[in-house]
Order: structure tokens, then C-alpha cells, then sequence
């Protein structure tokens, strides 16, 4: 595969990425809704049903009230706690910096959550630092936002582009395109024909013309501890030799720490 035809599919996620502002909106809302909850947690000193002699208070449910940001109105729900010891400054510290914070998150959003951004954004919105659990907690909920711009803004935007282009096709009434990899924020995900997304549980597969054989080859180095690239180039060079209709010049690209071709 050649680096201009990779091109095409980093540029389609970049657009679908910049105009999915409901998006962003969700991004911020499971953000903003995580934050709150760890800051709870750490002021009642124990989770939701959690049983420990360090607990201070208990929950009493939650209000609900509206962050306005420049991208439109994001409902949250406040947590309260029986004895009025909660109290969150999120609301106001965001209306300080909202340039700043929306930029980081919209940074977040496009190039992937880590636990750095993640605490940096948080201190900066609630003007203090969390526990290490907590900022797991959040990242692991953030990161499930990637799978839905994935199966939503993304997969509708690869169906637009290949019926513009002429690629997609009809079986029985049913419309098909190709079967490609994405990686995106780290992470592999493949498209299959039907427009499914999935993700390999072994963080690496093939797809295309000698895909078996390029699969039998990076099976058999798993474990090799051999470099990436060159597994990778291994399994095209297999494919090549024992494959009709595949052939060189292979490009193999490394994007954001994690290696394609």
C-alpha cells in the first residue's frame, strides 16, 4: 500500500473528527459528568455502596444544571451529599478559562486521552489534583467515546466518501464497501465491507489480497520480539511472495508512536 492511498483515510478522519461538534459536546459531558463524581468521591472519602471506616457523608442524590459553552448547552447532574459538604467550582473555573480548556479538549479528543491530559485538564477545572483511581476512572470513561465517534461520525463519513467515489456497491440490496484498517488514538479498528466496525483483541490483523498468509506471518512473530516494522514487513513481503496480485512497493508509516502500513 502506497502512501498516497493511506492519505485519503487519515484526511477522512481528520474532517469527520473537526465537524463532529456533537462530538466534542459528548466528549465534554463524559468529561465534565466524571469529574464531578470524583470530586464526590474524594470529599465523601468513598465511592457509590462503597463500605469503609474513612467514609464522611453519604449521597443524596443529584440536581441537575447547565454548563453554556461556546459549542452549545451541555446538561450535567450535580451529585449532592446529606450533609451539604459537597460543592464543585467546575462551572465558574470553566467560564474562566473556556478558550484554553476547550481547546485541550478538543487536543484530547482528535490525538487520543492519556493520563496526563487528563489530569492536567481536570486540575485546571476544579483547581486541584486527584487521586491516581480517580484519574483512571476518568480516562477509562472517556475512552469509550472514541468507540461511538467511531461506529457514528466516522463510519458515516468512510459510507459518504466511498459512494462519492464511485467504490461502494450493492449485493442484494445491501450496500458494501472495502474492508480497510483505521488506526485512531492508538487503537486499530477494522471496517468491514458491511460498514461494521470492530477492533482485533490482539491489537494487530490484515486485511485485503494475501491477508492469510501476511496473518500467519505476524501469529508466528507475536511473540519474537522483533520490532513492529519489521514484522510488518515480513508479513508483506510473505504475502508477496505467495500471493497472485500482490506486489510491491510496500510504505510502512509510523502515526503517533504505533506503526501501519
Amino acid at each position: 500500500m502506497t502512501e498516497k492511498s493511506i492519505n485519503p483515510v487519515v484526511a477522512l478522519a481528520k474532517e469527520a473528527i473537526a465537524s463532529d461538534a456533537e462530538g466534542l459536546k459528548a466528549l465534554m459531558r463524559a468529561a465534565f459528568q466524571e469529574v464531578l463524581e470524583a470530586e464526590m468521591t474524594e470529599a465523601l472519602g468513598a465511592g457509590k455502596s462503597e463500605r469503609t471506616e474513612r467514609r464522611l457523608g453519604h449521597r443524596s442524590g443529584y440536581y441537575e444544571r447547565d454548563l453554556i459553552t461556546r459549542i452549545g448547552k451541555i446538561e450535567l447532574r450535580v451529585p449532592q451529599d446529606r450533609g451539604g459538604r459537597f460543592s464543585t467550582e467546575l462551572f465558574e473555573r470553566y467560564a474562566r478559562a473556556e478558550k484554553a480548556l476547550l481547546a485541550a479538549l478538543a487536543e484530547m479528543y482528535v490525538q487520543g486521552v492519556s493520563t496526563r491530559k487528563v489530569k492536567a485538564i481536570t486540575e485546571e477545572l476544579v483547581g486541584h489534583s486527584f487521586s491516581a483511581s480517580s484519574i483512571s476512572a476518568i480516562v477509562k470513561r472517556l475512552d469509550g467515546e472514541l468507540e461511538r465517534f467511531m461506529s457514528t461520525t466516522f463510519i458515516d463519513a468512510v459510507r459518504a466518501c466511498l459512494k462519492a467515489g464511485g467504490w461502494a456497491t450493492k449485493e442484494n440490496e445491501h450496500e458494501r464497501g472495502g474492508e480497510f484498517l483505521v488506526g485512531v488514538q492508538g487503537r486499530l479498528f477494522i471496517i468491514e465491507g458491511d460498514y461494521q466496525v470492530g477492533e482485533p483483541a490482539a491489537g494487530w490483523t490484515a486485511v485485503g489480497g494475501g491477508y492469510l498468509v501476511a496473518l500467519g506471518h505476524l501469529d508466528a512473530t507475536a511473540k519474537t520480539g522483533r520490532a513492529p516494522r519489521s514484522r510488518i514487513k515480513g508479513a508483506l513481503e510473505a504475502a508477496e511472495r505467495h500471493t497472485a496480485g500482490v506486489r510491491g512497493p510496500f510504505a510502512i508509516v509510523t502515526t503517533g508512536g504505533r506503526t501501519a502500513h
